[in-house]
């Protein structure tokens, strides 16, 4: 189970480069569903913003309302951040123009730049208020999503220019972020263990905890693939128990 969800995470990552890199016309729903799937939104919509601040759908989730059907155009007269040229912004407003999900939920609306000339437009709804900690997350998140739209719209213009150094240092550093709070909620839960709980919260507390393992697993992967990628792995020698890996091995795949 753990092997398939690490190879399940590498091979969406793979997916949306390889969408991005070929102008695949899939690749900004795929994007906006990968999003919301990964990080529990309840609804995600991307545009590109144009020159009169109008707004024209990329993609959008499949849980995101149905009236955002891709070049479709919009315009909020409430939101202010589309006129900031900054290279990131959120904002919430609950009389927003832009609501993109059928439920009463929290929307944000994030403001980033994709290039010198183009930017984007971001419209995510989440169940639970947005915290600090999750616009801090927002922040790598955007900086991916920038730099894989770069990719796919040089791809749709022709004029296909692909960084693979960049590319490793984008997963690199977000692999490096994302061990920080794997980490925490390990330790944590580790903690949280050893209270009186009841068989019941020990069984949540318990698949928390290796769900957050498994998570720290496939983020190793990743930062391990960047590794690869960019030449900077170096062969280490060293004497190997072949029994006990053997076991380890069989372990794996035992169930």
């Amino acid at each position: 189970m753990v092997i398939g969800s690490k190879l399940e995470s590498l091979e969406k990552l793979n997916k949306l480069f390889s969408l991005a890199r070929k102008g695949d016309d899939d690749f900004t729903e795929f994007i906006c569903n990968y999003m919301a799937a990964e990080y529990d939104l309840q609804a995600v919509v991307l545009f590109k913003v144009l020159e009169d601040n109008n707004l024209q759908v990329l993609g959008k989730s499949n849980n995101s309302r149905k009236n955002y059907l891709k070049g479709s155009f919009f315009r909020c007269s409430v939101c202010s951040i589309m006129n900031e040229h900054s290279s990131f912004n959120v904002h919430a407003d609950s009389n927003c123009e832009l609501q993109i999900s059928e439920f009463l939920v929290y929307e944000s609306c994030i403001n980033f730049k994709i290039s010198d000339k183009e930017r984007g437009f971001l419209k995510i709804a989440k169940k639970s208020a947005f915290t600090q900690s999750d616009k801090d997350a927002l922040i790598n998140i955007v900086d991916f999503l920038s730099f894989l739209l770069q990719v796919w719209m040089n791809a749709k213009g022709g004029n296909l220019v692909v960084h693979e150094t960049s590319f490793t240092n984008v997963v690199h550093d977000t692999a490096q972020e994302m061990r920080t709070p794997a980490n925490t909620i390990i330790g944590f839960t580790s903690i949280l263990a050893e209270d009186n709980l009841t068989s019941s919260q020990s069984e949540y507390v318990n698949t928390i905890k290796k769900n957050a393992q498994n998570l720290l697993l496939s983020i190793n992967d990743l930062f391990e693939t960047a590794k690869l990628e960019s030449g900077a792995v170096q062969n280490v020698l060293k004497s190997t128990d072949v029994r006990a890996l053997l076991a380890e091995t069989l372990d794996l795949f035992k169930n």
